[in-house]
């Protein structure tokens, strides 16, 4: 029998739907999750219960021989029929100094097409020793489909020049509301991160 076992910190609504704040480690487990939590929520919807957690794992420091760090995400979602694992991500640095990240209260869950389903959106960062742009990562799963945006922020060295924003193809054939509200949500998230609009 699979058995959920969470933490509720505190209750908030997504057009309607409740949404309760997951922190336990306890969920690695019943989750089969890599490393330590840094983020995850449930929330019920007309297709049922829903459950995503965000863990980051490294070993060793920075630059150091053997260096890793990862990003893993999952959710589940529990109905009447039983459980169904809807998604799973894992993300990486590319070398040595190289560090992934998730961007701290960026996960939430929105109901894009005003449809009574939830979706989970979050972001995450790529951060290099002492390196400047930050390559950021942003992630919509409407359903069981992935859209991505994937580009790069200047930090206090940088200017806005180096700023990118790259939305992946299969936005072309996702419905309007879902690309708007994506492209929309990642300049809103940016600009009140990273502060872009100061730089010059």
């Amino acid at each position: 029998m699979f058995i959920f076992i969470f933490v509720s910190f505190f209750c908030i609504y997504a057009e309607g739907i409740k949404v309760d704040t997951l922190r336990s480690d306890s969920l690695l487990k019943t989750f089969n999750i890599k490393g330590k939590i840094v983020a995850g929520l449930s929330w019920h919807d007309k297709i049922g219960k829903h459950y995503v957690i965000i863990s980051e794992y490294s070993q060793k420091e920075l630059c150091e021989t053997g260096f890793k760090s990862e990003l893993y995400g999952i959710q589940y979602t529990q109905n009447d029929t039983g459980v169904v694992n809807d998604w799973k991500i894992k993300d990486f640095g590319s070398n040595e100094c190289e560090q992934v990240n998730y961007i701290k209260n960026s996960l939430k869950i929105v109901d894009v097409e005003n449809s009574g389903i939830g979706s989970s959106r979050f972001l995450y960062e790529f951060s290099h020793d002492c390196c400047d742009p930050v390559k950021v990562k942003y992630l919509l799963h409407v359903v069981n489909v992935k859209y991505a945006i994937r580009g790069q922020v200047p930090m206090e060295s940088g200017s806005i020049s180096q700023y990118q924003k790259n939305m992946d193809n299969l936005f072309e054939s996702a419905p309007v509301s879902i690309k708007t509200f994506a492209s929309e949500d990642w300049d809103d998230f940016v600009k009140s991160h990273f502060d872009i609009s100061q730089k010059k």
